[in-house]
């Protein structure tokens, strides 16, 4: 699931659904998915709230596939893969989108071949190798690294702002100072243990 960013904007399921209920946000998915039927038999209330008012309201995107949304509406929620919306609206710190944590439910994939199919052993040894060497992982990092570089930092809210050296001279400071008082106390211990007289036998 995935908002965009506001100044006042939800963080998890159970704020998006307390927002729904308030008229202040929606949430869509597309017409063929799943999520629908996930949400609203789902045992979590604040998932039954969010499938009840996309169903009541039509919340659906205008195409029936599953892909994330190039334009986002204001104050709506896309239900989704989070690796789609990760590839297309990049991850933080480089978005103007919340990906949220949360997860609806997990997926898994799989690859149908015939009964009689002659080659099940080695197309399954195979895709463990893919699996195993992290040659998916790979594929899928450089694709969000492209999406980092295609970044536009003038998308970010001028609020949001990286720390600058002043920001951390405050800190530098305190640093000095530790140093400081930690240096004179070496010298004074340094100086009782030449103070202190050992007698001689």
């Amino acid at each position: 699931m995935m908002v965009p960013q506001f100044a006042h904007d939800v963080r998890n399921i159970k704020e998006l659904a307390g927002a729904i209920l308030d008229g202040e946000y929606k949430a869509s998915t597309s017409k063929g998915s799943v999520d629908k039927e996930l949400l609203t038999r789902s045992i979590d209330e604040s998932l039954q709230v969010i499938g009840e008012y996309i169903i009541e309201e039509s919340w659906f995107s205008e195409d029936n596939i599953v892909v994330a949304p190039k334009y986002i509406e204001d104050f709506t929620a896309v239900l989704g893969p989070r690796f789609f919306f990760l590839l297309e609206y990049g991850e933080p710190p480089y978005t103007t989108k919340r990906i949220f944590k949360e997860t609806i439910s997990f997926w898994n994939v799989g690859l149908a071949v015939r009964k009689d199919f002659c080659c099940k052993k080695h197309i399954e040894k195979y895709i463990t190798r893919i699996l195993y060497t992290g040659i998916y992982e790979k594929f899928y990092e450089d694709e969000l690294f492209k999406a980092r570089l295609s970044f536009n930092w003038r998308d970010i809210d001028p609020k949001i702002k990286a720390l600058t050296l002043t920001d951390l001279v405050g800190a530098f400071i305190m640093l000095g100072v530790g140093f400081c008082i930690a240096f004179v106390v070496l010298l004074i211990e340094i100086q009782k243990v030449n103070l202190i007289i050992i007698p001689c036998k």
